[in-house]
């Protein structure tokens, strides 16, 4: 059971030691129709822009998610979770792999992380800097919210390191600490993939982004494959459903 919480933890935080660099926006979009994405005649300055405006406001998620999870070690095929995030305070999640029973309920906010074992009847509780030297990566709980949400918080610097084909806008973010690089597909703008890697080492992270949905609060993926390296390499593939945003929800931990 240890093992399926440390996995579970790090499917929220994979690849979130590069994510910390990115800058924040305070600016939000209220609904996508505003907005029309579709075969425009792109430069870096559109690219700019629409970075800027597919930003997703939200209040509240609700949604359940199906993980495949394969390392070099173990295999696990469809865990079910279910997941419950309020902005910028809190991530709730409910571990059923089996029958719908609830193995672990995890409790995530930005300053502590509380586990709940239900076979064992116990309760875990650790700061987030713990969090951290637990999992070999920094926690920051603003980019695990928005790496669930596949909705980067990214300023482009210098416009000069995008490139547009006939089918693809491709984004380089060069850094001391980390290397990014993103992909939105040109037709519609949406993110396809987003990869992260050590400057001066060889962890990377890759997340491909698929089947997205369009929602009041703008178009969300549906389905993610992931590739980490790092001390192992990791697989993971995830799908959401029964998604709502914007709905009351508790996040009850006893």
């Amino acid at each position: 059971m240890k093992k399926i919480s440390h996995i579970i933890l790090s499917l929220l935080c994979l690849s979130l030691f590069t994510l910390n660099s990115c800058h924040t926006s305070q600016k939000a979009v209220n609904s996508e129709k505003e907005y029309s994405f579709e075969d425009m005649n792109w430069s870096p300055e559109k690219v700019a822009w629409a970075i800027e405006k597919r930003q997703i406001d939200y209040h509240t998620l609700s949604a359940r998610l199906h993980i495949d999870f394969k390392s070099e070690e173990k295999e696990f095929n469809n865990v079910t979770t279910y997941l419950r995030m309020k902005k910028d305070s809190v991530i709730w999640l409910s571990v059923r792999p089996f029958l719908g029973i609830e193995m672990l309920r995890i409790f995530i906010t930005p300053d502590s992380i509380k586990i709940r074992n239900n076979i064992k009847g116990r309760t875990i509780v650790r700061g987030s800097e713990d969090f951290a030297d637990i999992l070999h990566v920094p926690f920051a709980f603003s980019a695990v919210q928005s790496l669930i949400m596949g909705n980067p918080k990214l300023a482009l610097g210098k416009k000069k390191n995008i490139e547009i084909d006939s089918t693809t806008i491709h984004a380089q973010f060069p850094g001391k600490l980390v290397q990014r690089s993103f992909e939105w597909t040109k037709k519609g703008f949406l993110l396809r993939k987003s990869y992260y890697k050590e400057t001066n080492g060889n962890k990377y992270a890759e997340q491909n982004f698929e089947d997205y949905k369009k929602f009041k609060v703008g178009q969300v993926s549906l389905k993610r494959n992931i590739v980490v390296e790092a001390k192992k390499k990791i697989k993971v593939h995830l799908s959401f459903d029964k998604v709502k945003f914007n709905v009351p929800v508790t996040f009850p931990f006893s």
